[in-house]
């Protein structure tokens, strides 16, 4: 079991810089091209109604495996679904991405930054260049923010490991 959390909190990390540097393999197939934004987005992956690289102003689905979008102004779901920006509620059992805004619900929950509520069995914020307001979960990893879970490490906290909560609001040292 924790192989397989290892492997796609690695896959979600490895997934989401790919995604916010601008790679375009994801979209194999894109049914409406040439648009800044779409009321909805439809990822059954590798077919998508309008590039990944759209912004979405209202609902992103993927009823398939895998789901992706730009920045969601609105509620985003999908089995595994990544997004460069969460501005509302997204829901997964694989929520993943470089910044959430708003809420993060889902069985892991991966984010380069947290702005907003991550909540799920696990949650890992990896650069928390902003702040970490609440993780609520099982296992929960930060750099700072407040933390309820039965397993919490922040580094930066007072005490690094512990159940039940844990916090710091410092922000990342730069050696």
């Amino acid at each position: 079991m924790l192989k397989k959390f290892f492997l796609l909190t690695v896959l979600g990390v490895f997934s989401s810089n790919l995604f916010a540097h601008g790679n375009e393999w994801i979209a194999a197939a894109v049914l409406i091209k040439d648009t800044k934004w779409t009321p909805i987005q439809i990822s059954v992956w590798p077919v998508h109604l309008c590039s990944p690289r759209t912004d979405v102003y209202g609902l992103a689905v993927s009823p398939g495996l895998v789901g992706f979008a730009d920045k969601v102004y609105g509620i985003s779901s999908g089995i595994i679904f990544l997004q460069n920006e969460n501005f509302g509620v997204t829901a997964g059992i694989y929520s993943f991405g470089v910044k959430n805004n708003g809420i993060s619900l889902g069985i892991i929950n991966s984010w380069e930054s947290n702005d907003g509520i991550s909540i799920g069995a696990a949650n890992c914020i990896y650069n928390n260049s902003g702040g970490n307001i609440l993780q609520i979960g099982v296992f929960n990893y930060a750099k700072n923010g407040l933390q309820i879970g039965l397993l919490n490490y922040n580094p930066n906290a007072f005490i690094p490991w512990m159940p039940l909560f844990n916090f710091s609001f410092e922000e990342e040292k730069n050696d």
